[in-house]
């Protein structure tokens, strides 16, 4: 950012990339992911030392795909636990090395502060859309014959993935509510750095108040502009494996976004230069955060200082000052902004078609095929 957080009490939000816990080729190995964490962390302490008020979010995709494999494999033997439950051991699991590292490399800079771990849950709603279309993959790959009997016996939305075999499918629901916002501000106000929302937060759902968990996996990016949103955070600071947003990603026409308003990162997602599958949620993110008054950043891993001091990374600004804009918002200094296209219009969404659905563990919702006709068509 243009203007640092030190002695300031600035608050940023950062949402970690999986790489910032597992590369490419790796297996996964307990060895594997602190060693990736702790350089990380080393990077997030630079934050701290240079005054800012952090609260870290991370994914967990891997961490849970792991444990859901270990639940097919050891079903015969040991209990398996819902998709909900794996969120909450991955929040933990991850969590627990986070602040460890965190922790290790705060004391080396003589730094007092300390760093919590908060298991969140994250509302979302029951009849939100994404529930009758599943389509995030999770856990392992099944053959057809196998992924077809899970339908008709588990009820299991089952989907073939790119040659690969079939994977369960699972709604990804807007997240709507930050269940434990009130604990992570007063830890953040008391001076703590927090670890939470990991993975997008565990999803759940409430039902007269009470709440219960369902299988579903919320986009931690989006998760994460909620809760910036919701704390009143300075910025937003998503980091990933490039340098910054590119238009033209990959072609010989590729270019990078330094510092662009929310108009112009919109025209240009508008003209589908951000593919759904990568970067385009982390910029959805950004937008909803800066239509809140912040300033967003993507940034490389590698980054975190000089992204924060405004000299690398995409920054994204609100087009003008709001009337009566605090000083969050002020003084942001916008470089060379490339030339915005304008945006194309887009057609009205077709709704989503009307799928079976059925109740199933503790009142969540599956999309699931109609069993009889599945069955019919079998005979």
């Amino acid at each position: 950012m243009t203007a640092t957080g030190k002695k300031n009490g600035k608050t940023v939000v950062v949402a970690l990339g999986g790489n910032a816990i597992l590369q490419p080729g790796q297996v996964g190995t307990f060895e594997e992911q602190l060693f990736n964490i702790d350089g990380a962390m080393r990077r997030i302490a630079q934050l701290a030392e240079d005054g800012w008020r952090v609260v870290l979010t991370h994914g967990n995709g891997p961490q849970v795909g792991n444990l859901l494999i270990q639940n097919a494999l050891a079903a015969k033997t040991v209990a398996p636990m819902p998709m909900d439950v794996c969120g909450a051991e991955s929040q933990g699991q991850i969590g627990y090395m986070a602040a460890q590292t965190l922790a290790n490399h705060l004391r080396k800079r003589r730094l007092t502060a300390p760093v919590v771990c908060v298991v969140t849950q994250v509302a979302v709603d029951p009849k939100d859309k994404a529930f009758a279309a599943p389509s995030k993959p999770v856990g392992p790959f099944y053959s057809e014959g196998v992924a077809k009997k899970m339908m008709l016996e588990e009820g299991l939305a089952m989907r073939e993935d790119a040659g690969r075999g079939w994977r369960r499918v699972v709604p990804s629901p807007e997240p709507r509510e930050i269940v434990e916002l009130e604990a992570v501000r007063g830890l953040v106000e008391s001076g703590s750095l927090v670890v939470c929302s990991g993975g997008g937060g565990v999803p759940v759902v409430r039902s007269r108040g009470a709440l219960s968990g369902i299988d579903a996996v919320i986009d931690k990016d989006l998760a994460a502009a909620l809760l910036a949103k919701e704390l009143g955070a300075d910025a937003l600071l998503i980091l990933t494996d490039v340098p910054k947003a590119y238009v033209h990603y990959g072609t010989p026409e590729q270019a990078g976004l330094d510092t662009v308003t929310a108009s112009q990162m919109r025209a240009y997602a508008a003209e589908g230069h951000f593919k759904a599958g990568s970067m385009g949620p982390k910029v959805e993110a950004c937008l909803r955060f800066v239509d809140a008054g912040g300033e967003s950043v993507i940034a490389s891993l590698t980054e975190v200082g000089p992204a924060m001091a405004g000299r690398a990374g995409t920054h994204i600004v609100p087009d003008a000052p709001a009337k009566g804009a605090t000083k969050r918002t002020a003084g942001a200094k916008a470089g060379t902004k490339p030339k915005a296209a304008a945006p194309k219009k887009a057609a009205a969404p077709k709704a989503p078609a009307k799928k079976p659905r059925q109740r199933t563990r503790r009142g969540s919702v599956a999309d699931v095929i109609d069993i009889n006709t599945r069955r019919a068509v079998a005979e």
